[in-house]
């Protein structure tokens, strides 16, 4: 501290301390004041002279007696002298008064001014020449009292804005704390409770720094208050985010669930070939829901501490499983249809045929011949027919007439067997029965039958089963050489385009196989890939942002840490060189980069 001293009349200048504004204006207003008094009292000197020298040139030299002896006025200085002292050591005191509350300013003050001024009204009988300095002392009491004055009234309202403040402050505490229930809340409240935590945050920045600059600890606690709201709506922030995209994929896929249903019911089977193709496409669609459905089952059935999942629906995956139980229903109505059409017009013509057909056999060996080949053909198709004929309430008709007409047709041709003879009947029948397979397997080795199906594949096989079965039951032993040797040739021929028709069945389940597998892994790889990108890139904005709450590295480099390991024990068994489980070791680099920077913070 620098002082100056005038009269006796201390001054402070350049003061630092807690306070410096308030003293700094305190020294101004002594300074001012200081200077008014001093030109008055320099005024009243002047004048005191004249007065004095007028009234006294008569009696130059003598001393004018006004009540007071010499000893009087030697001890009204003397106390005058001591009341300064302790004027001064006030004012020395006063700019650099530690006390920190308005009370303790007030009780100071009491302590302290009335004794001064006490002091001053018990000096009574003042010589004329000491009146100015206990005028002097008096206005710099006066002064003094003012300053401490002005001190209370200025830490009073300091006490109240701080209070004020404590109470704003306070209260976002106090609504903060009901954030922080551990019971995960519905999803509608985590977007109304973004917008509260936002308002409180807005509330802590809205509170002037200059307010806070001279209040630590209010400066603490709001800075306290306002990290803790920051964490909270980064956290909720985040989980709302995921949330939010997990109830638009659920509401995606029930607008899909309810189109599929909608478009099954309006399938009418009656017109095959249009229901067809919408029954291919509703399952080309259910293929693609079912991996959507599952993910989101599994999310809606994992608990999270923030949101509650009680609004997602848990059923989609049975859902998907009913839709396509009705779609293979509605399939198989069409297929039956489709064949039931296909077979119930050559089943009617045979049976028109045998409705023509006289009872009694032809006389001649040629007629007869002629027709037991043609009866034996129609059998056979008639049997093959059969084979193919749905099984369904719809087809029950059909199927009873088609065994009458079998049974009939069988026994035609036991009379003419009895009228020509074994050895005709038997060459017959295997004339019958090799054309019948002719047909058969220039149908299944078409160049058609390569855009098979496995099912259909495998529908050949059986009909090349029963084939085989039927040309091996025929006894070849009763036909000619040369019969003979066709007969082995087809069943060679049967052996051959079965092997045949296994080998491709099997390669296009093979490829059917790797590429379910392929979009197994993808579905499995794409999803954790992504959740790893989103997560490099949340852990680069929270390391770059200058507002970004150091609370938040924890958690982040705990996702990471997860993920990774998720997706070490996918890439465990998976290829190497497959193009996904590459985006998906870029991604796990990536991680590993900003793992450890994390590591650090946290």
């Amino acid at each position: 501290m620098h002082y100056f001293s005038l009269d006796g009349y201390v001054c402070l200048n350049n003061i630092k301390s807690p306070r410096d504004d308030s003293a700094i204006e305190y020294v101004k207003i002594i300074d001012k004041r200081y200077l008014r008094v001093k030109f008055d009292i320099q005024i009243f000197h002047f004048q005191c002279a004249i007065d004095t020298r007028s009234s006294n040139e008569a009696e130059s030299g003598l001393k004018i007696e006004h009540g007071v002896s010499d000893g009087q006025s030697a001890d009204v200085t003397s106390y005058l002298h001591q009341l300064e002292q302790d004027i001064v050591q006030l004012e020395n005191t006063l700019p650099s008064i530690s006390l920190t509350t308005s009370d303790e300013l007030s009780d100071f003050k009491q302590a302290k001014i009335p004794k001064l001024y006490a002091k001053l009204d018990e000096i009574s009988d003042v010589p004329v020449e000491l009146l100015p300095k206990k005028d002097e002392l008096l206005n710099r009491t006066n002064i003094i009292s003012e300053m401490l004055d002005d001190q209370v009234n200025n830490m009073k309202k300091y006490e109240d804005r701080t209070t004020e403040l404590q109470d704003v402050i306070n209260e976002c505490r106090d609504t903060l704390k009901a954030y922080n229930d551990s019971i995960p809340i519905p999803f509608e409240n985590g977007t109304s409770n973004v917008e509260d935590l936002s308002k409180i945050l807005a509330i802590i920045d809205s509170i002037p720094q200059e307010d806070l600059s001279s209040r630590n600890q209010l400066a603490r606690d709001a800075n306290n208050t306002k990290e803790q709201v920051k964490e909270q709506l980064s956290t909720l922030r985040k989980a709302l985010a995921d949330e939010d995209k997990a109830r638009e994929k659920q509401n995606e896929i029930l607008q899909k669930i309810t189109a599929i249903d909608d478009g099954l019911k309006r399938i009418d089977v009656e017109n095959p070939e249009s229901a067809q193709q919408l029954i291919d496409s509703i399952d080309s669609d259910l293929q693609k829901l079912r991996g959507i459905a599952d993910n989101c089952h599994q999310f809606a059935m994992t608990s999270s501490p923030i949101i509650s999942h009680d609004d997602l629906d848990r059923s989609l995956p049975n859902q998907i499983n009913e839709l396509q139980n009705e779609c293979d229903t509605k399939r198989k109505d069409i297929e039956q249809l489709v064949q039931m059409n296909k077979v119930a017009p050559e089943i009617l013509l045979i049976s028109e045929s045998l409705q023509q057909q006289p009872d009694e056999i032809p006389n001649n060996l040629n007629e007869q011949q002629a027709v037991l080949i043609d009866l034996e053909t129609k059998k056979q198709r008639l049997e093959n027919l059969m084979q193919t004929i749905p099984d369904s309430d719809a087809t029950e008709e059909l199927r009873e007439r088609s065994a009458w007409d079998l049974s009939k047709l069988k026994d035609l041709l036991k009379k003419l067997g009895d009228t020509v003879g074994e050895k005709l009947a038997a060459l017959a029948t295997f004339n019958a029965a090799r054309k019948d397979a002719d047909d058969q397997l220039l149908r299944i080795t078409s160049p058609e039958s390569l855009e098979k199906t496995p099912e259909e594949l495998r529908n050949d096989e059986e009909t090349l089963l029963r084939l085989k079965q039927r040309i091996s039951e025929l006894d070849a032993r009763v036909l000619d050489d040369e019969k003979q040797d066709e007969h082995a040739q087809l069943l060679d021929r049967i052996d051959k385009t079965l092997d045949t028709v296994k080998q491709r069945r099997d390669n296009i389940e093979e490829e059917i196989a790797r590429r379910s597998a392929d979009i197994a892994l993808q579905d499995k790889v794409i999803p954790i890939s992504c959740r790893l990108v989103q997560l490099v890139n949340d852990a680069n904005r929270l390391l770059s942002d200058a507002e970004g709450v150091p609370s938040q590295y924890r958690p982040c480099y705990e996702e990471l840490i997860n993920e990774c390991k998720n997706a070490d024990t996918i890439l465990r068994d998976a290829p190497k060189n497959h193009p996904c489980v590459e985006t998906l070791n870029a991604a796990i680099a990536s991680a590993n980069n900003v793992i450890p920077i994390l590591e650090d913070r946290a």
